[in-house]
């Protein structure tokens, strides 16, 4: 190796060095709002494909006759609930109301169940059946009068 290729590769090392002081530096005086943690790997890959749903999702939506792709989609539950693994989810959520599309509120609570698992799956239900309780209070009170009787 020649004296000016060394110059070159300390040169090389000396600014990723700086790069990395610089970045840590950055995130000490400007701190994330939300501390991200990386997902922990599952030991086994075949413990790790439960964690994955694929669903076909269509390329023109509305179309019937439109071709699909595939999309793997992990789903949230007992695994890893770090708030990066929700908001993940949550874009994910998303892309696949947007591209379906799904409309009505039924339509996104089924698909939202269909991708959660565990104890955040059975949390969700709970919650469902609460509000459904809920509204149908409503309606009853509604239909009977009453709640313009209150309102006056």
């Amino acid at each position: 190796m020649t004296n000016k290729n060394k110059g070159k590769r300390k040169a090389s090392e000396n600014s990723s060095a700086e790069h990395v002081t610089f970045r840590q530096s950055n995130l000490a005086l400007n701190p994330p709002s939300i501390y991200f943690d990386k997902p922990k790997k599952s030991p086994e890959k075949s413990d790790d494909e439960g964690n994955y749903k694929k669903i076909e999702v269509p390329i023109e939506a509305g179309n019937a006759n439109s071709k699909s792709i595939e999309k793997k989609i992990r789903l949230f539950g007992d695994y890893d609930t770090s708030p990066e693994a929700w908001v993940k989810w949550r874009m994910e959520l998303e892309e696949v109301i947007r591209d379906y599309p799904l409309e009505s509120g039924e339509q996104k609570a089924s698909m939202a169940l269909a991708l959660l698992k565990g104890s955040a799956r059975d949390k969700f239900q709970q919650t469902l059946r609460r509000l459904d309780a809920e509204n149908a209070e409503a309606v009853v009170s509604i239909v009977k009068g009453n709640a313009f009787n209150n309102a006056s």
